[in-house]
């Protein structure tokens, strides 16, 4: 008999429909919930539940031997798909546990060891040890992804700040003194990534590229993830590689790298 399929109606389990970078602590609610944690290459690594989604965040992250079953990994955690239920009683740990068991076995994570009935412990540890060896790469940061990491924010919008902070350089016609204020003073830097994220030329850089290279602003990002993750080992048809961007023509400045 199977018990999670008795207990578990398909057509209304929640969706995994918020997501963040595993560093990016404010980004998950103190809430009980489920997740998914992935490596840079969007490999599905673990599965869990808890109590508080911001804690075993940051638990993960920091590799935690005590609440974190994978710590020694923890270098490879990068990505996570999560939701949150609403606070006890109304998610309790029992609810919990049966949405846990039916993911883990649904979707089949390298890592997970306990609820698993598609393999073994000892399978799970053969694994943990192959994946450490075809993956090196995983547990590497490159500057961007450090950097993002420094302001708990996104390493693919980190890649558009600094591209920026090159075509604010190269632009023909200068900045506002507002702009020169908002930036310039911030030793070089564009600033925070939030403040980069809300800011008027963020939008003024996408529309560029958008209409540069005809793409929409998902496709683009899309880019950019995988530039800012691998760096010139990106797919050659990547639009942020040297290459690419060295011949760039925009409406009002030449791209120099």
């Amino acid at each position: 008999m199977n018990l999670t399929i008795q207990l578990i109606n398909p057509n209304y389990l929640p969706n995994f429909d918020k997501s963040a970078y595993i560093w990016q602590s404010d980004e998950f609610p103190d809430l009980p919930g489920i997740y998914l944690i992935h490596d840079k290459k969007d490999k599905l690594l673990y599965c869990g539940e808890t109590e508080s989604l911001k804690t075993r965040m940051r638990d993960h992250f920091k590799g935690n031997p005590t609440t974190s079953s994978i710590h020694e990994f923890k270098d490879y955690l990068y990505f996570v798909k999560f939701f949150s239920l609403l606070p006890v009683p109304s998610s309790n740990k029992f609810d919990r546990l049966i949405l846990e068991t039916y993911f883990i076995n649904t979707l089949q994570p390298l890592f997970n060891k306990d609820k698993a009935a598609y393999t073994t412990k000892d399978q799970v540890d053969k694994a943990k040890l192959q994946y450490a060896i075809d993956n090196p790469e995983c547990a590497l940061k490159s500057e961007l992804e450090q950097e993002a990491i420094d302001d708990l924010g996104e390493p693919e919008e980190r890649l558009l700040q600094e591209f920026f902070e090159a075509w604010k350089t190269a632009a023909k016609n200068g900045f506002s003194e507002e702009q020169e204020e908002l930036y310039e003073n911030k030793g070089g830097h564009v600033g925070s990534l939030q403040l980069w994220k809300e800011c008027k030329d963020r939008e003024t850089l996408m529309n560029e590229i958008i209409h540069h290279y005809n793409m929409d602003e998902e496709t683009i990002m899309k880019h950019a993830r995988e530039y800012s993750r691998f760096d010139e080992d990106s797919d050659e048809d990547n639009i942020f590689t040297h290459g690419n961007w060295s011949h760039a023509k925009f409406s009002n400045v030449s791209i120099l790298f």
